[in-house]
């Protein structure tokens, strides 16, 4: 299995981040970015407890698909 995504939550507002096939880590905040994704760096060089938090919100589902 491979972590594909992330949802985080804190102050009643939702983001997320997602891991694409070749790792690179993208997080949107569709308030402040829109629809535009901004790359944040790849899942080999980041830490998971990095990766569990974001600003102030706290993770709140794990997305993972096999294969």
């Amino acid at each position: 299995f491979a972590l594909r995504g992330l949802i985080y939550f804190g102050d009643f507002h939702f983001t997320s981040r997602f891991v694409s096939k070749t790792g690179d880590i993208w997080f949107n905040d569709g308030t402040t970015t829109g629809r535009e994704c901004r790359k944040e760096g790849n899942i080999k060089s980041t830490n998971m407890p990095d990766l569990l938090k974001c600003g102030t919100q706290t993770t709140t589902l794990l997305i993972y698909t096999s294969g």
